[in-house]
């Protein structure tokens, strides 16, 4: 590692939350120099458009509560009810070494994203749940 390397350089994290606390976890794996990539449905993030509610921007171009916790990260649009985009995600989570949620634990299990079903396919897999 050379000596201008972030900490988390080399690090994949996939990002599948939303609102605040685990998104900003994600943010910081990002800061840090981790890959981050978003995962979220086509109709975008919740707080995507929740600036609005509290008078903030809230344009495409303009969303800064969106953005204070989605800095540095990729993304991407998935439809995780269809085969297509649980494949994409499972390529996703196999060369991930963080998996960060905050979904339900019965909508995980629904979407196959559960601890148990993706232990036995990713098991280095670092299973962030807040």
């Amino acid at each position: 590692m050379s000596e201008d390397a972030l900490p988390l350089e080399g690090i994949r994290v996939v990002d599948f939350s939303e609102f605040v606390a685990a998104p900003v976890v994600a943010k910081f794996f990002a800061d840090w120099g981790a890959d981050v990539v978003k995962v979220e449905k086509f109709e975008g993030d919740v707080w995507r458009f929740m600036g609005a509610s509290y008078k903030m921007p809230c344009q495409p171009d303009e969303n800064p509560l969106f953005d204070m916790e989605h800095l540095n990260k990729k993304f991407l649009a998935l439809n995780l009810k269809t085969d297509k985009g649980r494949d994409v995600m499972q390529r996703l989570l196999s060369e991930a070494d963080i998996f960060v949620t905050n979904y339900r634990m019965e909508a995980l299990k629904r979407l196959n994203l559960s601890y148990k079903d993706l232990e036995p396919t990713c098991p280095k897999l670092i299973f962030a749940h807040l």
